[in-house]
């Protein structure tokens, strides 16, 4: 990612990379505001055809382009299936002087999400295995110990009162227990203040969330104050949850997201958490399409995770508390 960020000090000085975007797909849209803040894009029209297996791309004009407009930077931005005989193709005609650009990799630096369209078991294997860091799992699980502490003294302390208002308002228990889907696939029970009405389907109904009426008052203010939360310090001290993670997906919603999205179970790599990189930038899902891009989200903080991204997840979150 290097290059991005000197790109990105190119900008700041006024100074911007020649790209040419050969192909198209229905990501690069979404990203073409923040690509033109970077670099000049030189126009290079070709049809979508040219592109499809069997056909005859146009290199000559492409390599035209290069020469006559001095770009400096090439983007492939064509469906995976297309790829590898484009790149022959480029390979063989045009200077390997020149900056290529991975769309996947551009896409992820600019959303800071990972893109699930072509991802196969051999991307896993390059960019996510890898050994955990002894050092950096004692000193996050150290930081989680002292969180965890601080989060159950004030558990404590604001008990009688969050239980008194949760049970003058609406009959029922006082605490929200469901079970969860920790790392490795381990099932563990979460526990939180009670923000919803109480009934007996409510373990059942998968998209409970979408019905705002189920919200009590009390519910709204433990909610944004994320007072609901405070019993989960028990969780983080045993070892069930993290303090920065992947949020823990509840166990039968799970089963449905393991069988409607690519590679989901890869989500247990890493221990859940009470804050997580796809909480901080994408709303509650209420959908398996809205759970698709979500994990994303968790995609890249799962491909990236370390104490730094760990750091700008609290600081982030933080901010979203402040404001």
């Amino acid at each position: 990612m290097s290059k991005y960020c000197f790109n990105l000090f190119l900008e700041a000085n006024g100074v911007k990379d020649r790209l040419v975007i050969v192909g198209d797909n229905h990501r690069l849209q979404e990203i073409i505001p923040q690509i033109v803040k970077s670099y000049e894009i030189l126009p290079f029209s070709h049809s979508s055809d040219s592109l499809s297996v069997g056909s005859v791309f146009d290199i000559e004009k492409l390599k035209d382009i290069i020469l006559q407009k001095k770009a400096n930077c090439v983007l492939l931005a064509v469906d995976p299936g297309l790829e590898e005989n484009l790149v022959k193709i480029i390979f063989s005609n045009l200077p390997l002087n020149l900056n290529y650009i991975d769309f996947n990799d551009l896409y992820e630096f600019i959303t800071k999400k990972v893109p699930l369209d072509g991802l196969d078991e051999k991307w896993f294997l390059e960019r996510v295995s890898r050994p955990e860091d002894g050092l950096e799992q004692i000193i996050k699980r150290f930081f989680d110990v002292v969180l965890s502490l601080i989060g159950l003294v004030l558990f404590l302390v604001c008990l009688p009162f969050i239980a008194l208002a949760i049970k003058f308002e609406s009959n029922g228990n006082i605490f929200f227990t469901q079970e969860r889907v920790g790392k490795n696939g381990k099932l563990f029970s979460i526990r939180k203040f009670r923000t919803m009405k109480e009934d007996i389907g409510q373990n059942k109904e998968i998209w409970r969330e979408i019905n705002k009426d189920n919200i009590t008052r009390v519910g709204k203010i433990l909610r944004s104050l994320h007072l609901d939360e405070l019993p989960q310090a028990l969780s983080i001290l045993k070892g069930d949850l993290s303090f920065i993670g992947p949020r823990p997906e509840w166990a039968q919603l799970a089963k449905i997201f393991e069988k409607e999205i690519p590679f989901y179970k890869q989500r247990y790599l890493v221990k859940p958490g009470l804050f997580g990189w796809a909480q901080i930038n994408f709303p509650a899902s209420k959908s398996v399409n809205e759970a698709r891009e979500k994990f994303e989200y968790d995609l890249y903080y799962i491909k990236n995770h370390s104490l730094l991204l760990d750091a700008e997840i609290i600081l982030k979150a933080v901010k979203l508390f402040l404001w």
